[in-house]
């Protein structure tokens, strides 16, 4: 997930450089920024640290490179800190974990800055998995540990996955974020409300 995060981001990049934009990038966790300036110099640099962030990820950390929604509200709230009123957030995340920080901050620029959540899901929502037995790995646990994945879970899956798309952006659609929904491999338009 985090190789699309960043291919998103140098997308809306360019997409930004042609409109002439500003850009600026915040990767998180990280706390570093690069302030939002214009011109194809300031695209290059965004494209270095999208690179070198991504190229310092071992394969086991780009699974679990989303961060948490509280460091993605601190970020959205930095970003509106440096911004003129009117300029636009987009957040590119999976937004896994509880939105409640994230829809706090939202709902607090409002007036002021409009949101854009680029939604980047994991792609077993589209793919669904076999029935059998796999290893996973909890975070909180070095022990290794299975599950099981009978054959009526399979049939589920297809539901569960729509209803965890539908509840996620209603979410956020309520506290003020727009959606923003990737089509094709580099066309991005405005949500339908799926």
């Amino acid at each position: 997930m985090a190789k699309t995060a960043a291919l998103v981001a140098a997308e809306l990049a360019w997409e930004a450089f042609n409109l002439q934009e500003p850009i600026g990038l915040s990767v998180v966790p990280e706390r570093e920024t690069i302030e939002p300036r214009r011109g194809r110099g300031q695209v290059i640099r965004v494209l270095d640290h999208l690179v070198a962030r991504y190229a310092t990820m071992s394969a086991d950390d780009q699974d679990s490179a989303m961060p948490d929604n509280d460091a993605l509200a601190a970020a959205i709230d930095r970003a509106a800190a440096v911004l003129r009123k009117g300029d636009e957030i987009t957040v590119i995340s999976d937004f896994g974990g509880p939105l409640d920080t994230i829809k706090s901050v939202a709902r607090q620029l409002a007036g002021s800055r409009t949101i854009r959540a680029v939604i980047v899901e994991d792609p077993i929502y589209d793919n669904p998995i076999s029935a059998g037995r796999y290893p996973i790995r909890v975070a909180s646990d070095d022990a290794r540990a299975s599950v099981v994945v009978p054959r009526s879970g399979i049939s589920r899956q297809h539901d569960v996955a729509e209803t965890l798309r539908t509840d996620l952006r209603r979410s956020l659609r309520q506290s003020g974020i727009h959606i923003v929904e990737i089509i094709g491999a580099t066309l991005l338009s405005e949500g339908n409300g799926r």
